[in-house]
């Protein structure tokens, strides 16, 4: 099946009506439909490009997923949202047109258009989801609208080669400095461009690093942390693989889970935390190298440096980590891994030991990190 005329009786194409019709190259699509099902195309590998008539309205997720020829495709006015993976993976497209009146851009509505440069988000959106752009490599610039109010985990992420991110000076949420997004009150950095390479200076009277602020950021070499901070978020460095190093200034109480997970190029990390007890810094699963300096210190590959010597499931806290007494249901050794490090450092378990384990759970530090004692 290479092309289709679909008749002006239809009104309505259902879900995977033409899924994985991998010959087809052309479809007619009269003005008498209404809706697009589910995966209607999706897979249509060969697909290179498809006139949605203005009549319709309804459009389902998927719709064009995986058409990996589709090279431009036009809205009609009456739609409403770009719905969950609609472009998702189609590699092939370059141009969209998005009409006004479009509110929302769901969860990864053109994750992995890999070739798509430059787009133009409607100023009638208010929210874009998760993932709704994440790793297209080609795109090079965003331009947020005046009414957008949210933005979704790894929006943005795997964009290589995005340098700037700008903001509408109408818009109520978000501002920018120097191509970086931050909240209106730049007190919170949302999201850093991963086309953007070397170091970067965090700007004074920042509070707080976001979630997934920095992370998938393969260019990013350094980063420096102003007094200002309070708070590392979590994932907030997350998989930023050439990140060398970073000093985590003392006014920083708490390293939010898997803040530097992943960050396989990490050499070196230095708290310059002197807490007393109150003001303890909360670890949880962030891993850090096994370099990790906290006050003068090396605690890396040591991480009952800043344990009780029991955690709350009653587990013994040695320098090699944490011990359960017994084993329930597995018949290994129930002992935490003593000699092996991971890249990113070493890591406790209240489980019974299976491999390398990169984490720290949150439930083995009954206090917090480093509860004001001498180490």
């Amino acid at each position: 099946l290479a092309s289709i005329t679909i008749p002006e009786s239809v009104v309505d194409l259902g879900p995977g009506a033409f899924e994985s019709c991998t010959s087809l190259t052309t479809i007619t699509i009269p003005g008498s439909v209404t809706g697009l099902g589910s995966g209607v195309f999706a897979g249509c590998t060969s697909l290179t490009n498809v006139t949605i008539p203005d009549s319709v309205t309804r459009l389902e997720p998927d719709v064009f997923r995986s058409c990996t020829s589709l090279t431009t495709v036009v809205i009609p006015p009456g739609v409403t949202s770009i719905p969950q993976m609609m472009f998702a993976d189609c590699t092939s497209l370059t141009n969209v047109t998005l009409p006004e009146g479009i509110a929302q851009l769901e969860r990864g509505a053109f994750q992995s258009c890999s070739r798509l440069a430059t787009v133009t988000i409607p100023t009638s959106v208010t929210s874009i989801g998760d993932h709704a752009f994440e790793n297209c490599l080609s795109l090079t610039s965003i331009r947020i609208p005046p009414n957008l109010a949210e933005i979704g985990r790894f929006a943005f992420s795997h964009c290589d080669r995005l340098m700037v991110i700008e903001v509408d000076e109408l818009n109520a949420a978000f501002t920018t400095l120097e191509g970086v997004l931050f909240d209106k009150s730049r007190t919170t950095l949302i999201q850093y461009p991963g086309g953007k390479t070397g170091g970067y200076t965090i700007p004074d009277g920042v509070t707080c690093i976001g979630q997934d602020a920095f992370s998938f950021c393969n260019n990013l070499t350094g980063v420096e942390i102003p007094e200002s901070v309070t708070e590392i978020s979590r994932s907030a460095f997350y998989s930023s693989t050439n990140l060398t190093s970073v000093t985590v200034p003392s006014s920083v109480t708490n390293i939010a889970s898997y803040a530097f997970s992943r960050c396989d190029g990490l050499a070196s990390a230095y708290l310059k935390a002197m807490l007393p007890r109150q003001r303890a810094v909360r670890l949880q699963a962030a891993w850090l190298p096994s370099s990790t300096i906290v006050r003068g210190r090396p605690v890396g590959g040591r991480p009952s440096a800043g344990v009780p010597r029991r955690c709350g499931y009653r587990h013994r806290c040695t320098a090699s980590g944490c011990r359960p007494p017994a084993c329930r249901g597995n018949t290994r050794t129930p002992a935490v891994n003593p000699t092996t490090p991971t890249k990113t450092g070493w890591a406790i378990t209240p489980k019974c030991w299976r491999g390398p384990i990169r984490s720290i759970p949150r439930r083995c530090w009954s206090w917090s990190l480093f509860p004001g004692r001498r180490i």
